[in-house]
């Protein structure tokens, strides 16, 4: 069935001054790989979409980014934001959200894209695309299936996040700032992927920040990183930003930062603590770029961070958060192929 037989798109304007960073959507702020959302920066003046509970909302900025969220509240979304309701009985409105989660549809949605540098998907290919017919009791399968894996990710995320908190609040403990970082860090920026080289590899692009995806290149003496590595992203509107992933090649817009063990967890929530400072000293106007030079001239507590107590401490809540990205990424994995085997 069509997509247009079963939902519409919602054109109705609210006044975004009611609107907080909590409940205002951009496509900043959804992340890819239908990671979900997190809270806007800023809010526009004047009008913008109106959303309600259970409407899909679907970046229409360079959909391949696969920029998707499944709405658990009300709110106003910009113009660069698709928001698409269920019309009748006839499809679960959480069905229709995973029938777009594919990436026959992300493929399809993408091809209809016009532009160059900000290609846009056609919303007249979105509302004729074909998603299976199938009766209620179907989709009830269908979505308790892969809802109960997303519950599963959710939670892990949760967790995460509640150990990094406590991580930062540890380190907020150390006050002795006289060390400064430069003799101890070096940056190792990565290089651009080298087609038809001898080996291939995972290659850890700037929107795997916040999602588990890889794409595989052929690689010759790249710049390798592993979970426990502390990675930044140097060039770009996240520049600044500090993360770890799972191991793969690192892309020519990040730097692996280069340090002792004995200081590599420490460093890690450290530089994490101090992401808005960081990113507040940025250089370059069009494009930002890492301050490589005042991060290295920061401050910390080295005799707090050699301590074997707080190497112990961080080292196994990095540990944890290790095995909970793993298994998400297990799990999105598993999705994935279940979202085939359900939708194309």
């Amino acid at each position: 069935m069509k997509i247009s037989n079963v939902a519409s798109i919602v054109n109705t304007k609210i006044d975004a001054s009611i609107l907080t960073a909590h409940t205002y959507i951009s496509t900043e702020c959804m992340l890819p790989n239908c990671g979900g959302i997190e809270n806007c920066s800023s809010i526009p003046n004047g009008k913008v979409t109106g959303f309600d509970k259970n409407d899909i909302l679907l970046s229409n900025i360079r959909p391949y980014f696969k920029k998707l969220w499944f709405s658990t509240r009300s709110g106003g979304c910009s113009n660069d934001v698709i928001c698409l309701r269920i019309t009748n009985g006839e499809c679960l409105p959480k069905y229709l959200y995973y029938a777009l989660c594919t990436d026959e549809f992300i493929d399809t949605f993408s091809a209809s894209s016009k532009g160059t540098k900000m290609p846009r998907g056609d919303k007249n290919a979105l509302l004729t695309y074909e998603i299976p017919d199938r009766n209620i009791e179907d989709q009830l399968h269908i979505v308790d299936i892969l809802g109960s894996i997303d519950e599963k990710i959710e939670n892990n995320e949760q967790e995460i996040r509640k150990i990094n908190d406590l991580a930062l609040c540890f380190i907020a403990k150390s006050n002795n700032l006289n060390t400064e970082l430069k003799p101890y860090i070096k940056f190792i920026k990565g290089k651009k992927p080298i087609e038809n080289g001898s080996t291939t590899a995972p290659y850890l692009s700037i929107d795997a920040i916040t999602s588990f995806r890889y794409e595989s290149v052929y690689s010759d003496d790249m710049i390798m990183a592993t979970p426990f590595d502390i990675l930044m992203v140097m060039d770009g509107a996240s520049s600044g930003t500090v993360f770890s992933h799972q191991a793969g090649v690192v892309s020519s817009t990040i730097a692996k930062i280069d340090c002792s063990d004995n200081i590599k967890d420490y460093l890690y929530w450290y530089l994490l603590s101090l992401k808005e400072i960081i990113k507040s000293r940025n250089t370059g106007s069009a494009i930002p770029h890492a301050n490589k030079e005042y991060i290295s001239s920061l401050k910390f507590d080295y005799g707090f961070a050699t301590d074997i107590k707080t190497i112990n401490i961080l080292h196994s809540l990095r540990t944890r958060i290790i095995q909970l990205q793993e298994e998400n990424k297990k799990l999105q994995e598993l999705k994935g192929l279940y979202l085939k085997k359900f939708f194309e």
